[in-house]
């Protein structure tokens, strides 16, 4: 069964139409990259991972971060929908039971939501490590000045911070390289996990496939909203910003103060979410499909 839903997503147009779109946004930002070095000494060209999109401070993260949702949500999230409408989900499942067909499309959408994250992310990644030289100049400020250190540590932030310092900064000054990859196997992860709970959501929500690709983008704007709110209150009254934003967690230069706890919450909800779609979309059997 997971196999036969893992072939049906790699034909489906809509894990492509999300494959293309991916590779659109990091093609452009690559592009943008080779424009702005264009004819510039190669000491002053910006380091191989300063360019990269998922670095979180290039043009090219705030275009990833507005398609982050579609890309999470499009390639197999709602395919159920569309196979309870064309009506083959009963001969699908002749081959199996139906908790074996539940379960094997909440996964595979999972891991469609992750090939196209991570799959971009990971195939820029290594052209700009190609492509770009790695000479420490980065964008935060200049390489081993006070300020860079002080960017690095939280030091010198307006606000009281849950937790200042960028993670695995260590990392990051021995081994870039290392330090990104890390990253893109947290997006994965995360992707992984969004796009399990939008596809156990279908099993329970399947009237309209639009109304699936809402919860992602009413959440991370609402976050985006959220933390200049809890920004300025923290600057105003002096009291401890937690970043509530979804994708600052994903890129290591976004605004930092990531709490640990909120991580474990918000990941601990989907999880929640997805089991207990899922169990619900098992249990309801025929009437899940026959609406």
């Amino acid at each position: 069964m997971f196999r036969f839903q893992f072939r049906r997503m790699l034909r489906c147009r809509e894990f492509r139409a999300a494959v293309l779109l991916a590779m659109l946004v990091i093609c452009g930002n690559l592009l943008r990259g080779a424009w702005s070095s264009h004819g510039m000494d190669a000491s002053r060209i910006l380091s191989a991972g300063e360019w990269y999109t998922g670095n979180g401070l290039s043009l090219g993260w705030s275009v990833f971060s507005a398609v982050w949702p579609f890309l999470v949500v499009l390639p197999f999230a709602t395919s159920f929908i569309g196979e309870k409408k064309d009506q083959i989900v009963v001969p699908a499942v002749s081959r199996g039971s139906y908790g074996r067909f539940m379960v094997s499309k909440v996964v595979v959408a999972g891991l469609g939501s992750m090939m196209v994250i991570g799959g971009a992310l990971l195939a820029e990644l290594l052209v700009s490590y190609v492509i770009y030289p790695v000479n420490h100049n980065v964008q935060l400020t200049g390489y081993q000045s006070d300020n860079f250190i002080r960017d690095l540590l939280g030091t010198n932030q307006m606000y009281r911070s849950c937790a200042p310092e960028t993670p695995l900064y260590g990392l990051y000054l021995d081994h870039p390289f290392l330090f990104e990859l890390v990253y893109v196997i947290i997006n994965c992860g995360f992707a992984f996990l969004c796009g399990c709970t939008i596809s156990a959501l279908s099993l329970c929500l399947n009237k309209s496939r639009i109304a699936l690709f809402l919860p992602l983008y009413i959440i991370v704007y609402g976050s985006l909203n959220l933390r200049t709110i809890l920004w300025d209150k923290a600057i105003a009254a002096n009291s401890v910003f937690v970043n509530p934003y979804w994708m600052d967690y994903l890129a290591p230069f976004g605004v930092g103060s990531l709490s640990g706890v909120y991580v474990a919450a918000v990941c601990g909800i989907l999880a929640a979410v997805t089991i207990g779609c899922t169990t619900l979309g098992i249990r309801n059997g025929f009437r899940a499909v026959q609406g």
